[in-house]
């Protein structure tokens, strides 16, 4: 008699907030070539961004291309937020780029994040995860529920 194997429908979720580590979670479908060449960081400013973005340093010390992406939220702010992120990394000896993404209407932000790793070519997204309570993003969605849902490449997340 062949064992069943079980997993629970929010394992990854579970694992992410849980572990106390960064994950790596790869997409479900399809061949996961080699990844970290050309690396998208989602950045809002947020403890689970900035987490993120130290926890990823090691692979983003062997990147190529790194670009600090935000979608806008405040249109009017005086300073765009990720500079702090791209100066961080630059004291890291990271060059990294940057790239305010407009809010577009009916486009969710984990929708905007994904189309920015597909127009950048990038193999590697990097994000905090889980910046609302949990019972908010189950009820709400949220960007961490979005993306792990719909990931076409390898996401580093950290919460």
């Amino acid at each position: 008699m062949a064992v069943a194997s079980f997993v629970a429908r929010d394992f990854v979720e579970d694992v992410v907030i849980n572990c106390g580590r960064p994950v790596i979670v790869l997409p479900y479908a399809g061949r996961t070539p080699p990844f970290g060449e050309n690396v998208v960081v989602a950045w809002d400013g947020s403890r689970e961004a900035a987490r993120a973005l130290a926890d990823a340093l090691p692979i983003l010390r062997r990147a190529r291309f790194v670009t600090v992406s935000i979608v806008e939220k405040h249109p009017d702010r005086k300073e765009p937020a990720g500079f702090d992120a791209a100066g961080y990394l630059e004291r890291h000896g990271i060059r990294a780029g940057f790239a305010s993404i407009p809010r577009v209407s009916g486009v969710s932000t984990g929708a905007t994040l994904l189309n920015q790793v597909t127009a950048l070519h990038a193999d590697l997204l990097v994000m905090g995860a889980y910046g609302h309570a949990r019972a908010a993003e189950h009820v709400l969605g949220g960007v961490t529920r979005a993306l792990l849902g719909t990931m076409t490449v390898p996401v580093l997340m950290s919460h």
